[in-house]
Order: C-alpha cells, then sequence, then structure tokens
C-alpha cells in the first residue's frame, strides 16, 4: 500500500541528498489545463500535485504513455468533466431561476392589473357614496331651517296672542273710561292713549271737550263722538277677541306642523350620519386597495431587479462556462488526443510520474 512504501522509504535513512530539480512552467494548452483545473472544489495540494503530473502526463505521447500516465490522464479529464457539469448545472440553474422570475412577474403583473380594475370601481363607489352624503347634507339643512321655523311660527303665535290679550284688556280699559266720570288729568292720558290707537283726528278734536263735562251737560254733538270713539274701541275689541278665540287652532296648527319638522330633521340626521358612515367605510376601502396596489408595484419592481440579477448571473456563468469549453476542456482534448503533436517545451526536464504519487493523488481526489 502507499502508506507502507513512504514508510519504509523514511526508514531507510538520509541517502545522498539529490540536487533540486527546477519544476517545469506550463505554456499554451497546457497552461489552459492548469488554469482549468485550479476552479475545481479538490484541496489544494491535491490539485497542485495534480496539474503538475497532468501537465508531464500530457505531454507525452498517448501511445506511449504508461498506465499511472494514463490514469492521471483519466483523472484530470474527470476532474474537468466535474467542472464542465458544474458550470452548467449552474447555468441550468439560473435559467430555471429566470423560468420562475418571469412567470412571478406574470402573476404580480395580473394581481397589479386585476387590483387596478377593483381600485376603479371602489373610486365609483367611493363618487357614489360622496353624492349621496351631499344629498342628505342638504336635507338636513332643509329640514333644520323648516324645524326652525316652524318653531319660531309657534313662538310667535304664542307672543301674538298674549299681545293680543293685553291690547284687548287695555282696549277694554279706555272704552270704560268713556263712560264715567275722569279724575283731574284723566282727560289727557285718555287722549294720549287713543291718539296711540290711531283714532280719527276729527274725532279726536272734539273728544276731550266731550269727556271734560259731566254726563248730563253733554249734548248731541258730545254724546256722537264719544258713541263713534266707543265704536272704533268695540270694532277693535272685537277683533282682538277673533285673535285670542283662534289662539288655540294655530298654535296646535303650529305644534303639529313643528312635530313634524322635527320628526323630518330627525330622519334626515339619521340619513346623513348613515352616508357619512357610509362614506368613510368605502373610502378606508379604497385607501387599503391603494395600499395593496402600492405592495404589487413593490414586489413586481423587486422582481425585476431579481430578473435582471438572474438574467446577468446566468449571461456570466454562460460566458465562463463557453470559456472553460473553449479553453481549458479544448486544450486538453487537443493534448489527450495528440499529445505528440501538441507537446510543449519546457524549461528543464521533469520526471515521470511514480506509481506512489499517482495513488496519492488517487487518495486525495476520492477523498
Amino acid at each position: 500500500m502507499p502508506s507502507i512504501k513512504r514508510t519504509a522509504s523514511a526508514a531507510a535513512g538520509p541517502g545522498p541528498v539529490a540536487k533540486a530539480q527546477k519544476k517545469a512552467v506550463p505554456k499554451g494548452p497546457s497552461a489552459l489545463v492548469v488554469k482549468g483545473l485550479a476552479a475545481s472544489d479538490l484541496p489544494q495540494m491535491a490539485r497542485g500535485m495534480l496539474a503538475d503530473l497532468a501537465v508531464v502526463s500530457l505531454a507525452i505521447a498517448t501511445e506511449t504513455r504508461d498506465k499511472y500516465q494514463s490514469k492521471i490522464v483519466e483523472m484530470t479529464e474527470g476532474v474537468l468533466l466535474s467542472i464542465e457539469v458544474s458550470m452548467q448545472t449552474k447555468v441550468e440553474d439560473l435559467e430555471g431561476l429566470i423560468s420562475e422570475d418571469a412567470k412571478a412577474k406574470e402573476a404580480l403583473d395580473q394581481k397589479s392589473i386585476a387590483k387596478g380594475d377593483e381600485i376603479e370601481r371602489k373610486h365609483g363607489e367611493v363618487l357614489t357614496k360622496k353624492q349621496q352624503l351631499a344629498e342628505f347634507a342638504r336635507s338636513f339643512k332643509s329640514a333644520r331651517a323648516a324645524a326652525e321655523a316652524a318653531q319660531l311660527k309657534t313662538l310667535t303665535i304664542e307672543a301674538d296672542a298674549s299681545a293680543k290679550a293685553k291690547e284687548r284688556d287695555m282696549l277694554c280699559g279706555l272704552r270704560t273710561s268713556l263712560e264715567g266720570p275722569l279724575e283731574e288729568g284723566g282727560v289727557d292720558a285718555v287722549v294720549q292713549k287713543l291718539k296711540a290707537l290711531c283714532i280719527s283726528d276729527s274725532m279726536m278734536v272734539a273728544l276731550p271737550a266731550a269727556l271734560a263735562k259731566a254726563a248730563s251737560e253733554r249734548g248731541s254733538f258730545d254724546a256722537m263722538v264719544l258713541t263713534s270713539v266707543q265704536g272704533e274701541l268695540d270694532a277693535r275689541i272685537a277683533a282682538a277677541d277673533e285673535v285670542i278665540r283662534n289662539v288655540e287652532p294655530s298654535k296646535a296648527a303650529a305644534s303639529e306642523a313643528l312635530c313634524k319638522a322635527e320628526a323630518a330633521l330627525k330622519e334626515a340626521n339619521a340619513q346623513q350620519v348613515g352616508g357619512a358612515a357610509a362614506y368613510q367605510k368605502v373610502h378606508a376601502e379604497e385607501e387599503e386597495l391603494g395600499r395593496e396596489a402600492d405592495e404589487l408595484k413593490s414586489a413586481l419592481r423587486k422582481a425585476r431587479e431579481t430578473s435582471k440579477k438572474h438574467t446577468g448571473m446566468n449571461s456570466k456563468a454562460k460566458s465562463t462556462l463557453d470559456a472553460f469549453l473553449k479553453g481549458p476542456k479544448q486544450a486538453f482534448e487537443e493534448l489527450r488526443d495528440k499529445a505528440e503533436e501538441a507537446a510543449e517545451p519546457v524549461e528543464a526536464e521533469q520526471p515521470a510520474p511514480e506509481a506512489e504519487s499517482t495513488e496519492l493523488i488517487v487518495e486525495q481526489v476520492a477523498a
């Protein structure tokens, strides 16, 4: 076994020191073969030993190689073939990734288009809800104005009724004062009140004199003046009574109108609140769809970048494989099949590989 040979050699003791031989410097095709072997995943020591022995073995004609040299050539071919397979596998793997990238981009494109259509439909729904909300707001505004008007009318009817009641009391008081004797200064007070009521000026001219006289002293003209003023007051009292009698029906009608207006306002408010909630819901959904669309765009952008990266790596891997096939692989095949023609001069002679070195390479490559 190789280990026994190495032990025996070591046990033989020191012999004469052999002159150090100068290592051959490969050129041309041999250099390409060495360069190709450098791409293998062999341990550095085994790769270096195999490269040195391959250069020597490939420089020998095919028909004159011994079994160890042929073994070295065969091993070199196997290593180069494994390198080629590894490179080809990398190319195929990258092509597979490129194919997957294309499928992923196509799927993302379809999703992005579908999401865009969904956003467009949702935007139409948002516009519809927005228009409905605007209509509800206008209806609410109108209902509120109607409710305020109905409430104001109710308050106005009550205020007018109270004013008419006070006016009637005042008219009745004046009517009574015209019948009885007036205290000192009472004539002027009554006249001033009657003037405020816009009683006819012709009657107001004669009225103070008639009021100043005792009832027994008044003549027919005085009686006529007083009767005319009393008739005006009676007409106004009757008008006030008419208003007062109609207060309750008017208040009832106004109250009913107010109830209807407040109910309409409540309904309009509910519609407005519901419309606002519906609009906010679809608007939030539209914003969520927008975020999803942005995420799809980001994913598509990353997919394109990844595809570009894989395409570049694949192009580089193909170039590397092509350079390997046209360089180290082709040089090896030329040297393997036409060693005599391809043999190159070396700077120094190097002995043929020994069995022990070949077995050591075989062990390390196998390991």
